[in-house]
């Protein structure tokens, strides 16, 4: 916001413009028509470019008799009557029998009160006059008006310019002149440039031009002879009044700039929790990639352990077998044995299977349980309990800055000017809301995960209760097995007792087959469930994907938006110095007006007495000096060879009084 430098630079124009508009609307002029001393119009001819060709005086005297006049001129002429001027020494003396009398006079110096300088641009490239003449294309003029230092500067600080530039529509198009006053006059269009006394001017005029040509540029100057009555007191009622709007405007910048504050502020605050909402989900989603691979692991080993119970349920289905086998043949026949080793080895490889079985359960029930899933996630970088703690946390903090930002997006809504703010607002306050569910599932999925494992846990813990009773049963029953054999291989046992033993065997060991197949249906039960959690941590695993990639953009997000609003605020920090700017610079403004109204009416109200003779410091009683300044006008050269006449041959004066219409 660059309001204050502007102001700075553009303070004093603009003052003056209001004066210039008050003196020029609101004066009433009188010119003097009386005139009684002498009068002075200074013609000069001008080339192309600004330089001065030459300089004649018309010098007019409304009285009769003995007129003496001083001048340094190279030549003079009569203009009312035949009769003789005498010049000597730059006294010029004549009898005038006439009312009035006109003579010039051509001076031997060629200068003027002002130095002039004109130069022609087409297509942006420099030409002379001469040779743009006659082509087309994008045509710039600049023309430089500015005090001649080696003349009297009362001429410069005391006499007003009128330029006139006349261009003719049928070449000129898109005409561009800021600054002049435009008429239309037939088909041309006259440009018009006013420079008050003690002013320069840098006039620049631009159009498309098709075949060049321009008429003379025209430079009038005169002595303004206002006389002024201001009632300044309804522009300063206008001027009271804009200083008003201006503390108005600054009051409402200051309030502006407070509000952004607060905006940004709540962006800060919202940067910050989407970056530890960004880093939260990334470690979550570390921690359901460990999980979903610990439990692929578990989903393995179950599977291991499931492929190994159909060995198990034949395994004791063998040894039952074998038992009734046993039993049917003590029955009959003595045991040997052969027969009893071929039991204690199978008995030895069912509890070999059983205590293998049994820690494989022990070990699933320690990876499968929701402490673990906890310990698990903690190592991988993320805390469940401390990122259901933020979450809550978070989702409070939000909702306060939710509440703060609805209010202040209700007290700006339905005002036109806080459109934009309003808008951003809203996205910010919707944006929120989209964090605050998201925060919400994610807890939501924390609990499920919870219950869910602690489901599982209560499931392996109750077969695992199951295989430890299994385990123990059996170890009875090989040390039941084990006695036996040492019993039947170190005597010869009584066969009816070996019978009453192997039926009590056989009996236990029923109930144990019906055990063994309990276990593995139960263990086929916890392999088909484990299943699902692994399609489960499948899906866990995805959305966390999701909500990390989800999080990953709402936070580039917030950052563009931290960003716009860091931008809007600086905005109004720099409209708040301007505006402040601009009321300090103009709370004087009304007595800046009153001075430069006070300035420029002393430069234009009439003052005879300070009226000087533009020829010779010893003329006096000069009534008025009048300047009438004109260029070369710029022509097509036109070349007839078959019909050309001989060129007409003027003299100086000759030309000069052609160029002013004199003939």
């Amino acid at each position: 916001m660059k309001l204050n430098l502007y102001f700075s630079m553009k303070k004093r124009s603009f003052i003056l413009l209001i004066v210039v508009v008050l003196i020029f609307s609101m004066v009433s002029t009188s010119l003097a028509v009386d005139y009684k001393g002498k009068e002075e119009v200074v013609y000069a001819m001008l080339d192309t470019n600004g330089n001065i060709d030459g300089v004649y005086v018309v010098n007019i005297f409304d009285q009769k008799g003995k007129i003496v006049d001083y001048g340094d001129y190279s030549s003079i002429r009569n203009m009312t009557s035949k009769e003789k001027i005498n010049m000597e020494n730059n006294e010029i003396t004549i009898l005038n029998n006439n009312k009035k009398l006109y003579y010039e006079g051509k001076l031997k110096r060629n200068t003027l009160p002002w130095n002039i300088s004109i130069k022609y641009y087409l297509d942006g490239k420099e030409y002379t006059a001469e040779k743009l003449a006659g082509k087309s294309g994008y045509l710039k003029i600049d023309m430089v008006i500015r005090q001649n230092k080696e003349f009297n500067k009362i001429f410069y600080e005391n006499y007003a310019l009128q330029t006139e530039l006349t261009l003719d529509t049928s070449k000129y198009s898109n005409i561009e002149a800021e600054g002049a006053t435009i008429a239309n006059v037939g088909k041309d269009k006259k440009l018009t440039y006013t420079i008050l006394p003690g002013q320069g001017a840098d006039i620049s005029v631009a159009a498309d031009v098709t075949e060049f040509e321009m008429d003379a540029i025209n430079i009038n100057g005169i002595q303004l002879n206002i006389n002024t009555d201001i009632d300044d007191s309804e522009i300063m009622d206008n001027i009271n009044e804009l200083t008003e709007a201006i503390e108005k405007l600054n009051n409402g910048a200051d309030y502006l700039k407070d509000g952004s504050s607060d905006v940004n502020d709540g962006t800060d605050k919202l940067e910050s929790a989407t970056k530890d909402l960004k880093k939260g989900s990334y470690n979550m989603d570390n921690g359901v990639s460990s999980l979903k691979d610990g439990i692929i692991q578990v989903q393995g080993g179950l599977n291991k352990l499931n492929d190994k119970s159909s060995s198990l349920v034949k395994g004791s289905e063998q040894v039952k077998y074998t038992l009734l086998d046993i039993q049917e043949r003590l029955s009959k026949v003595s045991t040997t044995t052969e027969e009893i080793e071929d039991l204690i080895n199978a008995s030895s490889r069912i509890k070999k299977g059983i205590n293998d079985i049994n820690s494989g359960i022990q070990s699933l029930k320690s990876g499968v349980n929701y402490s673990q899933y906890k310990g698990v996630m903690k190592s991988n970088g993320l805390n469940i309990d401390v990122l259901k703690s933020s979450n809550t946390e978070t989702i409070n903090k939000l909702n306060t800055q939710i509440e703060s930002l609805t209010k202040s997006y209700n007290n700006i809504k339905d005002n036109p000017e806080y459109g934009e703010q309003a808008k951003q607002l809203k996205n910010q306050i919707d944006q929120l809301t989209n964090i605050v569910n998201l925060l919400n599932g994610n807890n939501s999925a924390i609990y499920g995960t919870e219950n869910y494992l602690n489901g599982v846990s209560e499931s392996i813990s109750e077969i695992s209760d199951g295989s430890k009773i299994l385990k123990a049963q059996y170890e009875e029953f090989d040390g039941a097995i084990i006695e036996l054999s040492h019993r039947l291989n170190s005597m010869l046992v009584d066969m009816t007792k070996l019978s009453d033993g192997i039926d009590t065997l056989v009996e236990k060991y029923t109930v144990l087959d019906s055990g063994i197949n309990e276990y593995t249906n139960g263990l086929s039960e916890i392999v088909n469930g484990h299943s699902e959690i692994v399609n489960g941590v499948n899906r866990l695993s995805s959305g966390s994907r999701d909500l990390t990639n989800g999080t990953n953009r709402f936070y580039d997000k917030t950052r563009d938006l931290m960003n716009g609003v860091n931008n809007v605020y600086n905005g109004t920090v720099e409209l708040s110095k301007g505006t402040n700017e601009l009321k300090e610079e103009t709370s004087n403004m009304d007595n800046e007006v009153n001075d430069q109204i006070d300035d420029i009416q002393s430069k234009i109200t009439s003052n005879k007495s300070e009226t000087t003779s533009f020829v010779s410091k010893k003329n006096d009683n000069i009534e008025s000096v009048q300047f009438v300044i004109k260029t070369e006008p710029i022509q097509i050269e036109e070349i007839d060879k078959d019909n050309e006449e001989p060129k007409e041959t003027l003299n100086f004066w000759e030309k000069l009084i052609r160029l002013f219409g004199f003939n």
